[in-house]
């Protein structure tokens, strides 16, 4: 009798526990078919781009020739290595508001692999700088983001050693002494390359209106093309060797050529002569001219030397011992120059003042350049090591911001 109770309490468990098995399968079977529900279809899956990306106010230019397509290209070079900004989210002073208590800082450093020749060009328009040295192209860095826009790609033969922009930002025209490339800033793309007519260039540049790209070469000829249709619409020859040129701007197209015995000759497009500056040295380089078209600035052994256009007289000399770089703002504020002890020295023109002078950690300073608005300053050195070669950025960030 006893036997047969303890079999009903089984029966009696075992019914019981037939329903919680049959909820508890099915619960995992409905898990189941909720986590393959989250699963993204491939088919619906956004792939993130890694390509940067322009600003939109870069707009692309319709009517610009096109380079066919079975033009060559080079292979595109990796990104160098670069330094993020160190004080990204600092306001960075102005040169020329330097005060004691500021030294300037290395924002950004970027291998590059030409220990020779590089350029760094400052966007007038926009936070953009661009930089040769980096093989056969021009590297595009967002000042404001700190990365990289897509490369300007072209078949070159070597890095290009000269850059110009339109004066709206639209083109771009580099050359590797044999020809010229016009980049879309938009698309990053080549529109236009300018060949074989050029043999060594020495200098290029937009007009005001930007409707023409001036070339000057080393045999003297001043070459006018058409930025629309790109052809060569006028050509002036020179019968003189060029190894330096300058543009003058608000000229209607003026240029101060090479040394003819100690003088400047300033003509036009045309090769008429405008007017003359006779140089106390022979051993120059030009500088900058002044927004307005009337000052030139040359930098000599002892320092730099500033000219009137029109009369050709010295207006301003500053003495610099064993000068080596110097660069100029726009508006001619603000002086930056690099000398033999490897200093830097940072000068307000309007009165001469020294504001700053810093020992750079570097083994040669190559060339440098100041940013439009005057808060970045661009170098092109080579390291302490004596070999590797940077592109370096750098500012002014007070101590008591530093902290």
């Amino acid at each position: 009798m006893e036997y047969i109770e303890r079999m009903k309490l089984k029966i009696i468990l075992l019914l019981a526990c037939i329903p919680t098995f049959f909820l508890t399968s099915c619960g995992k079977a409905s898990q189941g078919e909720l986590r393959h529900t989250r699963t993204a279809s491939p088919s619906t899956t956004r792939a993130r781009s890694s390509t940067p990306t322009i600003s939109p106010s870069y707009t692309p230019n319709p009517t610009s020739t096109q380079i066919p397509s079975t033009t060559p290209t080079v292979t595109p070079t990796p990104s160098p290595s670069i330094t993020p900004f160190l004080f990204a989210r600092t306001p960075l002073t102005p040169l020329h508001n330097v005060d004691s208590n500021q030294l300037l800082v290395l924002l950004t450093q970027i291998q590059v692999p030409s220990k020779y020749s590089a350029i760094i060009l400052f966007s007038p328009h926009h936070p953009v700088m661009y930089f040769t040295g980096a093989g056969l192209l021009v590297k595009r860095l967002d000042l404001t983001s700190n990365d990289y826009l897509s490369d300007l790609l072209g078949p070159v033969n070597s890095s290009p050693v000269f850059l110009a922009t339109s004066s709206d930002d639209l083109l771009i025209a580099g050359s590797d002494l044999n020809r010229v490339i016009v980049w879309d800033l938009h698309s990053g793309s080549p529109v236009q390359i300018l060949e074989p007519t050029i043999d060594t260039l020495r200098g290029l540049y937009f007009t005001e209106d930007d409707d023409i790209l001036v070339t000057v070469d080393y045999d003297g000829n001043i070459i006018q093309w058409d930025r629309w249709s790109w052809e060569e619409v006028a050509r002036t020859e020179l019968h003189q060797e060029q190894k330096r040129v300058i543009f003058v701007p608000e000229s209607d197209g003026a240029l101060i050529l090479d040394d003819v015995d100690g003088v400047l000759p300033v003509v036009d497009l045309d090769g008429r002569l405008l007017s003359s500056i006779e140089l106390p040295t022979l051993s120059y380089r030009f500088v900058s001219v002044s927004q307005d078209g009337k000052s030139l600035m040359i930098l000599v052994h002892e320092g730099v030397r500033v000219f009137d256009i029109d009369t050709g007289e010295e207006v301003l000399f500053l003495s610099l011992e064993e000068v080596r770089s110097v660069a100029v703002t726009p508006d001619w504020s603000l002086l930056v120059a690099s000398d033999a002890d490897l200093n830097v020295h940072i000068i307000d023109l309007r009165n001469g003042e020294h504001l700053l002078t810093q020992k750079m950690d570097v083994s040669a300073i190559r060339s440098l350049e100041i940013s439009p608005g005057g808060n970045l300053l661009g170098l092109y050195v080579i390291g302490p090591d004596q070999m590797t070669p940077y592109i370096e950025l750098w500012g002014l960030v007070g101590e008591n911001k530093t902290q």
